[in-house]
């Protein structure tokens, strides 16, 4: 909210100023460009932060299930539909992946904030790495 304030100020001042009204365009349109860069970066982590506070709670609520398909079994099912887990959320997409094979399985996370990064949860170590 504070820079949306700032944008109309600086450009309430920018008015007031004796230039022409080219250049008058030219700063208010750069000014503009600026104001909304700014709106939406921070939108766009805000957006990322949610994302991965889903993915987390998301592999909280799956990894005791994969589990006991484990137990029950002796091998962790190589796909989540095997053993009924609920639907990822939607803000996820593709971003999350589950990787099951007879004896391990992971969960792996391709963060959008970086161009091939991301963090991942095995069943070996049962922690969050991050990996790029």
């Amino acid at each position: 909210m504070g820079i949306i304030v700032s944008v109309v100020v600086l450009a309430a001042l920018i008015m007031r100023k004796k230039l022409s009204d080219p250049m008058k365009r030219v700063i208010l349109i750069f000014v503009s460009y600026v104001g909304f860069a700014v709106i939406s970066i921070s939108a766009g982590l805000g957006v990322n932060h949610i994302k991965g506070q889903q993915m987390r709670a998301y592999v909280e609520a799956v990894s005791p299930l994969v589990d006991q398909h484990f137990e029950k079994t002796g091998e962790y099912p190589a796909t989540l539909e095997l053993i009924d887990a609920p639907a990822r959320p939607f803000v996820l997409g593709n971003s999350l992946r589950y990787y099951g094979r007879d004896q391990t399985f992971e969960f792996v996370y391709v963060d959008s904030r970086s161009l091939m990064g991301g963090v991942q949860l095995t069943s070996k170590n049962r922690k969050w790495t991050h990996w790029s």
